[in-house]
């Protein structure tokens, strides 16, 4: 996989609306509590804090970088 820097890189969010992240975490937490915890419960909080913080286009941007 080669990187291709032809684009500018993402950029943070001025103003984040954190309400859907910190769902997210607090039902996460919840799960362990209750011992439902499910694998993919890390993947999901690190998408929703990427494009908290960058945008719910991040991950398209991200993709123009590698070839």
């Amino acid at each position: 996989m080669e990187l291709v820097p032809t684009k500018q890189l993402p950029q943070l969010v001025d103003c984040p609306d954190m309400c859907d992240l910190l769902n997210l975490c607090a039902n996460h937490i919840k799960d362990i509590v209750d011992g439902n915890e499910d694998d993919d419960d890390e993947h999901y909080i690190y998408e929703e804090v990427m494009k908290t913080l960058y945008g719910d286009d991040v991950f398209d941007k991200l993709r123009e970088y590698v070839k």
